[in-house]
């Protein structure tokens, strides 16, 4: 009996021990897990060598460029409309009735994109089709929407060109029917790639400053041309707080409030430089306790109306913010840099129980200053054109 257990263990282990060395060799990218039954793999490649996507749609061209920098990879995004196309057979016309509203002008654009960019990059590196049609003839074209396409995709992988012609939505799934130039021949890929680049700019742009998350923020350097200021996160675990470094024990809710207005400038419209003339605002430095983690500048451009544009380590360039959270931004920063004597009132304070736009849950306190950030140190890359910068 006692053989027979020990023989038993033995087998569990093993099984164990086999299902652990499985795990641990399967590989991490998932282009280079088995095909799924039914799966087809229409090209293969790598989501670092990804160099373009183009969606030509029939109101609008999307084109996303991979770039790269000192931040990481990202990519560049333009929106065009799409050339005049013919129109269909028997449309807008005859005795059905009016014809149809003609869609809203596309208006050029340029943004950036990163976490969608990302996500589709990985999705067309090794793109796989959920299953195989095979061969459509023109007979049949009208079944797969592939006599009047929606549109063209086109991937540029490792130096070699991809383009798939797109259909209709697969009934049930809303899957996509498409056409490989190479072959010819119809499969059924997910839909999430095509409608992410049909959304254009909308849904494509960036509109996280950072890819930090701001708890993870342990000190925070504020600059402008009337001055500079440090500051630090203090408190207990739960009951974390923005400080003065000479004070680290008390509350100062002047910053909290302020840098938790900063984070909602969010982006709103790209542009490719900065208007001539605009001025910087300011610039805050975050950094936790290994060091730099990301920066923030906010300009200001006096023209026909004032704007106000924000850019940031993951922004790349240039983009414009909602006006009302930016002149709270500009009006309450005089408050921030005088460094006002702490009173013993804000120490009682903490994050706990503070105002509904009191600051995130960060980390330990750490004082000093900020070391300069790779790639992002002064003088900004936007000081050209705007005077006044640090």
């Amino acid at each position: 009996m006692k053989e027979l257990r020990r023989l038993a263990l033995h087998i569990v282990l093993l099984v164990v021990a086999a299902t652990a060395a499985f795990v641990k060799s399967r590989p991490e990218d998932a282009s280079d897990r088995p095909l799924a039954p039914g799966e087809v793999e229409l090209w293969s490649g790598s989501s670092d060598r990804v160099e373009k996507v183009i969606y030509e749609g029939k109101t609008k061209v999307v084109t996303l460029e991979r770039q790269s920098d000192a931040a990481g990879v990202w990519f560049k995004g333009h929106v065009e409309p799409a050339p005049e196309q013919p129109e269909a057979p028997g449309a807008g016309g005859g005795d059905a009735g009016a014809p149809p509203k003609p869609p809203p002008p596309v208006e050029p654009a340029t943004f950036v994109s990163v976490e969608v960019a990302e996500k589709i990059g990985d999705a067309v590196a090794s793109l796989r089709a959920k299953r195989a049609i095979g061969e459509v003839g023109d007979d049949r074209a009208k079944a797969f929407g592939l006599d009047a396409p929606d549109g063209t995709l086109v991937v540029e992988v490792g130096g070699k060109r991809h383009e798939l012609v797109v259909g209709a939505a697969a009934p049930g799934s809303g899957d996509r029917y498409v056409r490989y130039k190479k072959d010819n021949l119809v499969y059924v890929i997910d839909a999430s790639i095509i409608r992410d680049l049909e959304g254009g700019a909308g849904r494509l742009s960036e509109r996280q400053q950072h890819e930090f998350k701001m708890a993870d923020v342990q000190k925070a350097s504020v600059a402008s041309d009337d001055g500079k200021r440090d500051v630090i996160r203090s408190g207990t675990e739960g009951r974390r707080f923005w400080a003065d470094p000479s004070a680290p024990e008390v509350n100062v809710e002047t910053i909290g409030n302020w840098l938790t207005k900063v984070d909602r400038l969010r982006p709103i419209k790209f542009v490719d430089a900065l208007p001539e003339g605009a001025s910087k605002v300011v610039r805050i430095d975050y950094a936790d306790d290994k060091g730099a983690l990301g920066y923030l500048e906010l300009y200001r451009h006096s023209g026909d109306q004032v704007e106000y544009y924000v850019t940031s380590e993951q922004l790349r360039l240039p983009a414009t913010v909602a006006k009302t959270v930016a002149e709270q931004v500009q009006d309450d920063l005089a408050s921030v840099l005088g460094g006002e004597a702490p009173s013993s009132e804000g120490s009682a304070d903490a994050e706990g129980s503070a105002k509904p736009e009191g600051p995130p849950p960060g980390g330990d306190p750490h004082g000093g200053a900020l070391p300069p950030i790779p790639g992002h140190g002064a003088p900004s890359p936007h000081e050209g054109p705007a005077p006044g910068g640090h």
